[in-house]
């Protein structure tokens, strides 16, 4: 039984990967919606499936739950850039991975 599971575990691993390297990012852009004063999440759009990405904006820095994709970086620094011109002169201090 355990065998069976560890191949089971391991074919899905390398199918999952490789249907991440497969996809295309280029279509997808991100929403940033407003939760609370200095709270925002940036919602993937146009297929995304990788969730959602909570931001907090601080006095000392950006924290950012969940980066997602690298693929992704370029238009998560932009979404930041768009929430407010003070954050293009922060940077983000903090990542927290969930995943």
């Amino acid at each position: 039984m355990f065998k069976k599971l560890l191949i089971t575990s391991l074919l899905f691993s390398i199918f999952a990967t490789h249907a991440n390297a497969e996809r295309d990012f280029s279509n997808i852009s991100l929403k940033t919606i407003l939760v609370n004063k200095n709270i925002y999440m940036l919602e993937g759009v146009n297929g995304f499936a990788g969730g959602n990405i909570a931001v907090s904006i601080g006095e000392d820095g950006i924290l950012i739950v969940d980066d997602q994709f690298s693929e992704m970086s370029e238009k998560i620094k932009s979404s930041l850039k768009e929430i407010s011109p003070k954050t293009s002169s922060k940077k983000i201090n903090f990542i927290l991975n969930t995943h």
